[in-house]
């Protein structure tokens, strides 16, 4: 939600070149956009303050590192049509004070949109939990659009509804999901 007080620092890089956010403090008052053939990489914990935003249209990798806000004021994630964001968090994309993106009610993005055909990518290189996505991104469902597992080790779906409304991809590792409705279980 830019508003006049905020700056927009866009992060417009080439294919094949990362770019890092070294930042050790809040970040009040900037919008973060990247671009379309930007590749972005967290170094550090972000903490985005006072109805800022982060925007991601090419490929913004968190790492193991944990994307938060306040508790006073909005703050939003949204993965563009053509963005990725990856996440080697252990603990999965959102849903927590330890996911990559701090949906808790002390330090949370308030809003994370997931547009159709946007990506998000679990990349750990061992075992990681997929977290349900529940009143975020495509509607009340809260729907990834797109789901790619990467890296090493066994990814693992949380226990409840994981929506994916276009496709699930598998390049490495190992996807295992609970039970379903028809008792199914994984290998």
């Amino acid at each position: 939600a830019t508003n006049t007080n905020q700056a927009i620092f866009n992060f417009n890089g080439t294919d094949g070149v990362v770019q890092n956010i070294n930042v050790q403090s809040d970040v009040p008052h900037i919008d973060f956009v990247v671009g379309s053939q930007a590749y972005v990489k967290l170094l550090n914990n972000l903490r985005i303050t006072n109805n800022t935003s982060l925007t991601v249209n090419g490929i913004f990798d968190a790492d193991d590192k944990i994307l938060s806000g306040n508790s006073n004021v909005n703050q939003t994630l949204t993965v563009a049509a053509t963005g990725t964001f990856k996440t080697a968090n252990s603990l999965g994309f959102s849903g927590g004070t330890a996911t990559s993106v701090d949906t808790s009610s002390t330090n949370n993005i308030n809003v994370i949109n997931l547009a159709s055909g946007s990506t998000v990518e679990y990349t750990r290189a061992g075992d990681q939990v997929i977290t349900n996505q529940t009143g975020v991104g495509q509607g009340t469902l809260g729907n990834y659009s797109n789901l790619k597992i990467s890296g090493n080790g066994i990814k693992t779906a949380a226990v409840g509804d994981t929506n994916v409304q276009n496709m699930t991809t598998v390049s490495s590792g190992e996807l295992r999901v609970p039970a379903t409705a028809e008792n199914v279980k994984p290998n």
